[in-house]
């Protein structure tokens, strides 16, 4: 990983992504106008918890690039200004989640699992998102999708909109 090397007009705050993590264990970004993924150093009281969030749902990062040819530190993450409603569709899945005083029910009888959440149910494995609302919406987001079946694969629907 190359380091990034400031002039004096380039030192100080910079807007970037997380793209993930490097084999170092330190954050890899890409600056606005930079094309190269630089390694950076994780500043308090960021955790890696809050970093991976940022990662998962592709918030931008603030990073103070430092005079020389320092790895640039990694100094807040920037969230929406509000929380989403259900009309603003994919933005949902982009928000990071929030703490919630309700509680989660889980329960387990030996041949399945049920997951019971009051308002949402937001699963999260990197750039991949399956989120569940309680008004019986579903939103699948992800990379890639896929689908298979080894005898039918049906896609019902009051009305199917492809390439929307």
């Amino acid at each position: 990983m190359r380091a990034l090397r400031a002039s004096a007009g380039t030192s100080g705050p910079r807007r970037g992504r997380v793209i993930g993590w490097g084999d170092d264990g330190r954050p890899l970004v890409r600056l606005d106008d930079e094309d190269a993924l630089v390694s950076a150093e994780l500043v308090a009281p960021l955790t890696e918890v809050e970093l991976d969030e940022a990662i998962a749902c592709g918030l931008p990062v603030i990073a103070w690039l430092p005079r020389g040819s320092g790895a640039p530190h990694i100094v807040g993450v920037v969230r929406p200004p509000r929380r989403p409603s259900l009309a603003d569709g994919d933005a949902l899945l982009e928000r990071a989640p929030r703490p919630s005083t309700r509680p989660l029910s889980v329960e387990q009888d030996g041949e399945r699992v049920v997951i019971t959440a009051p308002r949402e149910l937001l699963l999260r494995c990197g750039a991949a998102t399956v989120l569940l609302t309680a008004d019986g919406r579903v939103r699948i987001k992800g990379l890639d999708i896929t689908t298979r079946a080894t005898r039918d694969n049906r896609v019902l629907g009051g009305k199917v909109l492809l390439g929307e």
